[in-house]
């Protein structure tokens, strides 16, 4: 009897789902291991963007390949196509130029013992850290790239006061998190603007997937974005974009770019 007693309590207590709490723990001490790791990988990137109706039909494709390089002990991407041609010879020239400048740039930087010069800037997204925005509930699991992930749904916590831009999107918003269940790094995350007051309309979202390389390194491989904006009040832009990243292989990271033509 105290065996099936036991028993039932145990089974209760899955059927909870895990301690959120604890996945985000260890999904952050994973995401701090793996950030080096993938600093070392290099990609291939093909971008699709499409103007989109309010059907969702889409118009004026365009498209961009890039190719990530190492330039002075980072990653650089360099536009190597548009619209799935190679480039003219004035853009290659300006891509070029670009590339020496950043290079020089970069140089500079180094020598003077700045560390990671670069940064990005965002007004609507998702990054580690910004799950204390929400409240989350487990929701159960599903398979991502092959491997089983814990589900969380996050809607915004009340009473937050936002600091910015980027900080009241995420208050008008949803998230998605996809953990993985053996290595608790975040596979997968969702994030949709749901309500008004934002500079995106509701309808907004961007999600990502990321995927595990052989050495244990995961890496993003694919993003998709649609925003809808209504600049001036006037009428909404409505834009679609599927990045898609490939060929993924390690450079050295203190390669350089010692002379360019």
């Amino acid at each position: 009897m105290r065996l099936l007693v036991f028993m039932t309590a145990g089974a209760a207590l899955w059927a909870q789902g895990p301690n959120i709490e604890e996945l985000f723990r260890r999904s952050g001490a994973a995401d701090d291991a793996n950030g080096p790791r993938a600093q070392q990988y290099l990609y291939r990137e093909y971008s699709v963007t499409a103007e989109i109706n309010e059907k969702g039909e889409p118009s004026n494709r365009h498209t961009e390949t890039w190719e990530a390089i190492g330039l002075e002990g980072s990653e650089y991407r360099k536009l190597v196509q548009r619209d799935d041609k190679p480039l003219t010879e004035k853009e290659q020239k300006q891509e070029d130029d670009k590339l020496r400048k950043e290079a020089d740039r970069r140089r500079k930087e180094r020598k003077g013992g700045v560390k990671n010069p670069l940064k990005r800037t965002y007004t609507f997204g998702y990054s580690s850290g910004d799950e204390r925005f929400f409240d989350f509930r487990y929701v159960g699991e599903e398979v991502v790239n092959g491997r089983p992930a814990y589900v969380l749904e996050g809607t915004p916590k009340s009473g937050v006061k936002p600091t910015n831009d980027h900080e009241k999107h995420l208050l008008l918003s949803r998230l998605k998190l996809w953990i993985d269940k053996e290595e608790f790094f975040e596979s997968n995350f969702e994030i949709e603007v749901t309500g008004a007051g934002g500079d995106f309309r509701p309808g907004t979202m961007i999600s990502a997937k990321q995927q595990r390389m052989e050495d244990g390194t995961w890496l993003m491989n694919e993003i998709r974005i649609r925003f809808i904006l209504k600049p001036l009040r006037i009428a909404n832009v409505r834009m679609e974009q599927v990045i898609t990243r490939s060929d993924f292989h390690k450079f050295a990271v203190d390669s350089r770019i010692l002379e360019l033509p």
